[in-house]
């Protein structure tokens, strides 16, 4: 110790001295009574006052003393504690303990000695001390992070430190200078401010508190405090000072609460064994603690394997936290989904939910807890508040740790509840099996028995227990097995090991039968066991069948020795002859199908004589024990032979061998007899039950013998008939073993290599791939080979020409019955001719969807095309409406109009001419013709198209007339359509020319221009229908991309051609059609017909009477007035029965009937008139849209006289009409 320390130890005043222990003494009763409640660090601050009471006095090694003791003593306190608790929580704490008291002793020391330095008189002294180290205290105080402050001894209030002021929200002004107990902190509860009130009345007497209370915060904030109140003492021993602090122990307490209500309802779960009652004491008590509104538990449903809600509770009955259908929450749903427990503080600002919907559930706040037992099962705890809630995290844990407690809880009952069901079926099961069990008390020699126990020694009911014992048990163990079964008991009762073993039993009845016993030793009393329960089983049928089980594997080695099926079966009847107790002979005889006979097989120990004479029996019912047997598939047993009538004739020579008995059982696979085994017998004899089972165990081996060999024999054949079949399929095909390796060719495929089977193998098959696929169909074919899958694989194989044809290969793994692989199969299908197919297939569809693509196109055009004429037709109409008194406007709108009918009109006509070809429907009407006239109408027609455009259009014909036989208007429907597009696609003021040459017999037209021009790869597709040379929207003059395509079809039809040539773009082009120059022979008097057809004089028609019929009532009405003008009496209805009735009273002269009309159409229309007297003499003519040749044909079935298309021209009804007579 330094000179310096001992002058302060030397120099300590004795009242202060005394002051300090005083403090420390109390700080240490507090923590050893209370120190249950604290963690060790928080226990080592009960000593912060007595620190700071020593470094008050101005004694710092004093104050480092007391830290030091204070940090022995509470590491002694807890030295119970865990490592891992000691060492987090005290080692941390201690280490800012001591931190802080060496902040306050180094502050309030220094301050003390410069403010003695500093005074000149005592008092002035003591004056300064005290306002320097209050202002330390406060320093102190404010950086101190617990509750704490200073009063004075009276309890008024004159510090508190920040943390206790801005917890509660409040100023210096709000408390200091009021009586301690009545500041914000306690004015909560009365009760509180009596406690703090006591508090101050003991520590102003110099006595310390401590005790457990609350403190407010908030209006709605409460939190439990450590509350401690210490005195000053000055160096007279007078309290000059009150120090409250307080310590935030909400956590703990908390914790405390609900450990608590844990641990009572753990205690009340334990008493209880309904589920249901379970769940309503947890919802119960998590709704009273912590204020609930609703909970819900949602568990995996046994039958349907999902979750649905399966108890629920609400503070509200009128208000239930369920969705409003029965679906599963979406909470819940999502809880199950994530496997995370889902905490929601405010359902309205959380966007995973709708609001209306938790609103109308009344749901603010909820809390989701999942629990997954396995994969299966799951459990979903769901409680809910109805308003927002921050939610902690004690009432997380909290509610997590009653979800794990309800489902611990729950398994534990459906243990319980299986365990009782698993008892309950293991009685009914060892009921079921056969197994008895048993109870033998070693102290008094008393048995418990079940009734199936003594069902298994041969009683049908229970026996009296004074009646069985041990010694009763050895009486009814076999004398051969007696000796060894109370060897192996007695030793199991010396070392108390487990009793086992198997041996035969005599039961009441003198049979003889096979048990199991098990027994195992309980309870122990003095060293030794006093209880053995066991079981017993009837194992009989097991003896049985590993009997059995033993012949079948001696007969199954032989057969996989490949020994002669005779052998195999003769040294089964050995096997059963050397156990036999009789003396038996035994003898296998097998069916021969082709001779309905039975051929003797195996008989080792029969006389030669006798077998040689049963060799070849008649299977038949008469025919000795083996020919009934297998005539009747039944059992036939020969107790006596010699007075049997069955062996009339084998009687005499089995009596000679010494045979007097037989038994004779059919070997059966299914319903089909293999043979039949006989056993022979020295003396007569019956059989008994064991004799008959012995006869069944060599019968069903001897089954399974035979049958095998006859599916090896089967076998062998499938094989030899497979290869037959194989070799003269048309795929290549080939055989791999289990390993991958080829080791088989059918002879397709030897022919197609022109290869041997030797050359193939090891590999050799690989020389017929072609190089540049070989490598990755090797990678393929090996990736299946190794996984033993099927394979599939597309590539070409060279032939013995040397060239390759492509194959689709496949493979296919090929399994036992027992799923092992043995080997592989593939075949190669020639598909050479299929790809080529697939190819034209490919090619055809993409013909098929760009005709698909140029159909929309057309669609779109002809709906362009049909609305360029509707402009300029409302446009005139405008124009005639307004201009009435302009007669040349008029006449121009009118001309508009006609031209853009004609174009209408024109379109459509093409779109029938093409429908016509298409369908092979439209016929040439073929006739002597002189071409100039045919080109001549055509530019005729063409040309004021031309004029519009400013197009020079020259002509070039040969000087000598060219005949044709041609249909005059359709080839001028060629050459017009020609001149069409040439005008169409030239800008204006552009030159067209039109030349006729003569070669031979052909006749070639050109129709060439210097327009728009095409590119190169269009010139083939510019004649396929709907197709359109693409062009510039402001070149371009439109078109359904029908006319050239007709053009062609026209001129093939006249067994000509049509060619296209263009050289691209900007450079015109030319179109020149070819046809043949014959002529029909005609009469010397005929000549051919001029185009031009004489038109009647439509002034002299006279006025008629007109019934005019259309369901369009505009194409009605307008008709009406036109023909009103040419002075005709018209009348107007708009359907087909007004048209009947207005026919039959008005009796017209002429009927223009629509076709298409409602009620009765106009065919209908039509019929009727003319089964009327009256109306034979009426001309009806058909005005409708319908146009094609069926059209016309139906119509003149009907009764029409004419058949016009709409549009019609009125000159042309008008010439029509005017050869009508009108009735008188």
């Amino acid at each position: 110790m330094s000179p310096s320390t001992q002058l302060r130890f030397s120099s300590v005043n004795i009242n202060g001295l005394l002051s300090v222990l005083v403090t420390f003494i109390f700080s240490t009763l507090f923590a050893a009574l209370l120190g249950n409640k604290f963690a060790p660090g928080e226990a080592l601050w009960l000593f912060l006052p007595p620190v700071l009471l020593a470094a008050l006095r101005n004694n710092k090694a004093l104050a480092y003393l007391v830290a030091i003791c204070a940090v022995c003593f509470v590491s002694y306190l807890y030295r119970h504690q865990i490592p891992y608790e000691f060492v987090s929580s005290f080692s941390l704490q201690s280490v800012w303990f001591f931190l802080l008291c060496f902040s306050l002793i180094t502050l309030l020391t220094r301050s003390i000695r410069r403010n003695e330095r500093s005074s000149g008189t005592e008092e002035k002294d003591k004056v300064l001390a005290k306002d320097s180290s209050g202002k330390v205290v406060t320093d102190v105080l404010e950086r101190f992070a617990v509750f704490m402050g200073v009063m004075t001894p009276d309890g008024i209030l004159r510090e508190a430190n920040k943390t206790a002021l801005v917890s509660a929200s409040l100023t210096e002004s709000d408390v200091i200078g009021l009586p301690f107990e009545q500041t914000y902190w306690w004015s909560h509860d009365p009760q509180v401010k009596q406690l703090i009130r006591k508090a101050i009345n003991k520590a102003k007497h110099g006595m310390s508190s401590r005790f457990d209370t609350t403190a407010k915060l908030a209006d709605n904030v409460i939190i439990d405090l450590d509350f401690m109140l210490h005195p000053i003492f000055d160096e007279h021993g007078s309290v000059v000072q009150l120090i409250p602090s307080g310590i935030d122990i909400t956590n703990r307490k908390r914790t405390e609460r609900n450990s608590a209500m844990l641990t009572q309802v753990s205690a009340d779960l334990l008493s209880i064994g309904s589920l249901e009652r379970i769940k309503t004491i947890i919802t119960q008590s998590l709704a009273k603690h912590l204020e609930l509104s609703a909970c819900l538990f949602c568990e995996t449903h046994p039958i349907s394997g999902q979750l649905a809600i399966s108890h629920s509770w609400h503070k509200d009955p009128l208000q239930a936290p369920l969705p409003p259908t029965s679906q599963l929450p979406f909470e819940v749903s999502m809880c199950q989904k994530e496997n995370l427990t889902l905490v929601v503080n405010n359902i309205s600002t959380d966007p995973r939910y709708t609001t209306s919907q938790y609103e109308e559930r009344g749901i603010g706040a909820l809390i989701c807890v999942p629990i997954s037992l396995d994969k299966k099962n799951h459990f979903v705890l769901s409680i809910y508040r109805d308003k927002p809630y921050e939610w902690r995290d004690d009432e997380i844990e909290l509610v997590v740790e009653f979800a794990r407690r309800f489902w611990v809880r729950t398994e534990h009952l459906r243990i319980l509840e299986s365990l009782r069901a698993s008892k309950t079926t293991l009685d009914i099961t060892l009921e079921a099996a056969q197994v008895g069990d048993w109870e033998l008390d070693l102290i008094t020699g008393n048995t418990r028995r079940s009734l199936h126990h003594d069902r298994c020694f041969g009683y049908k009911d229970a026996i009296p227990d004074h009646l069985w014992g041990v010694n009763g048990f050895y009486q009814h163990v076999h004398p051969l097995d007696r000796e060894e079964v109370q060897r192996k008991f007695e030793k199991s009762l010396k070392e108390a090991s487990d009793f086992r073993t198997e041996f035969r039993i005599i039961w009441p009845d003198n049979s003889v039968h096979w048990i199991a016993a098990h027994g195992s030793f309980y309870g122990e009393q003095g060293g030794k066991p006093t209880r053995m329960l066991g079981i017993v089983a009837n194992i009989s049928e097991r003896k049985k069948n590993e009997a059995l089980q033993m012949a079948q594997t001696n007969a199954l080695e032989l057969m996989a020795q490949e020994a002669p099926l005779n052998d195999v079966l003769a040294t089964l009847i050995l096997s059963l002859e050397e156990h036999s107790e009789n003396n038996m002979l035994g003898s296998i005889m097998l069916v021969d199908e082709q001779s309905d006979t039975l051929q003797f097989a195996a008989g080792p120990s029969l006389p030669l004589p006798y077998i040689e004479h049963i060799d070849g029996l008649k299977i038949d019912a008469n025919c000795g024990a083996c020919g009934a047997s297998a005539a009747t598939k039944e059992p036939v047993f020969v107790s006596d032979i010699a007075s049997e009538p069955l062996w009339e004739n084998h009687q005499k020579l089995a009596l000679q061998h010494g045979l007097k008995a037989c038994w004779s059982l059919p070997i059966l696979s299914g319903k089909e007899v293999l043979g039949v085994f006989a056993m022979y017998y020295p003396t007569p004899q019956s059989p008994d039950k064991m004799d008959y089972d012995s006869l069944d165990i060599i019968m069903r081996t001897a089954e399974l013998v035979i049958k095998r060999r006859q599916n090896e024999r089967s076998l062998r054949l499938s094989e030899e008939r497979f290869r037959a079949v194989v070799d003269n399929v048309p795929q290549l095909a080939w055989m791999a073993n289990a390993q991958g390796e080829i080791e088989w060719f059918n002879q397709r495929w030897l022919s197609y290599t022109g290869t041997t089977l030797e050359q193939n193998l090891n590999g050799g098959w690989m020389v017929h791939h072609h190089p540049d696929y070989k490598e990755a169909v090797f990678a393929k074919f090996a990736a299946c080979l190794a996984q033993g899958i099927d394979w599939e694989d597309t590539f070409p194989l060279r032939g013995a020409d040397g060239k390759f044809r492509w194959f689709l290969s496949r493979m296919n793994a090929i399994y036992d019955h027992k799923g092992t692989l043995i080997r592989f199969f593939g075949t190669n299908t020639d598909i050479t001719e299929q790809r080529k197919m697939a190819e034209k297939l490919t090619k055809l569809t993409n013909k098929l969807s760009t005709a698909d693509k140029r159909k929309d196109e057309f669609i779109a055009t002809l709906a362009h095309e049909l609305r360029n004429p509707l402009a300029p037709l409302r446009n005139s109409m405008e124009l005639i409406r307004n201009l009435q008194t302009d007669p040349a406007s008029m006449q121009t709108a009118l001309t508009t109009m006609e031209r853009q009918v004609t174009q209408m009109v024109r379109l459509i006509d093409d779109l029938l001419d093409i429908s016509r070809i298409s369908k092979d429907k439209l016929s040439l009407k073929r006739q002597n013709v002189v071409l100039k006239d045919i080109v001549e109408h055509a530019v005729e027609v063409a040309t004021p198209y031309a004029n519009r455009l400013k197009h020079k259009v020259h002509i070039n014909l040969p000087e000598q007339p060219i005949h044709l036989f041609a249909d005059p208007a359709r080839l001028a429907q060629v050459l017009g359509n020609l001149l069409n597009n040439a005008c169409k696609y030239t800008p204006k003021s552009g030159f067209i020319s039109l030349t006729v040459t003569q070669s031979d017999e052909q006749v070639y037209i050109s129709v060439k221009d210097n327009g728009l021009g095409i590119e190169q790869d269009m010139l083939n597709q510019v004649f396929d229908l709907f197709t359109q040379v693409d062009q510039h929207l402001e070149q371009s003059e439109g078109g359904l991309g029908i006319g050239l395509s007709l053009v062609q079809r026209l001129v093939e039809m006249h067994g000509g051609h049509v060619d296209c040539k263009s050289d691209g773009l900007g450079r015109g082009s030319e179109f020149i059609v070819s046809l043949p120059c014959k002529v029909s022979k005609l009469s010397d008097n005929t000549e051919p017909k001029n185009l031009q057809t004489a038109q009647p004089d439509v002034t002299k028609t006279l006025p008629l009477s007109v019934l005019i019929v259309d369901d369009n009532q505009d194409s009605a009405d307008s008709m009406q007035m036109l023909l009103d003008i040419h002075q005709h009496t018209t009348h107007v209805v708009y359907d087909g029965e007004q048209a009947v009735l207005a026919a039959e009273k008005l009796k017209p002269d002429v009927i223009l009937l629509d076709i298409g009309l409602p009620i009765l159409d106009g065919y209908q229309v039509c019929q009727a008139i003319r089964q009327q007297p009256w109306g034979k003499r009426i001309t009806i003519i058909a005005l409708t849209g319908w146009g094609q040749e069926e059209d016309r044909r139906k119509s003149s079935e009907a009764g029409f006289d004419h058949h016009m298309v709409k549009p019609i021209t009125l000159s042309t009804l008008l010439a029509l009409l005017a050869k009508v007579t009108p009735s008188p």
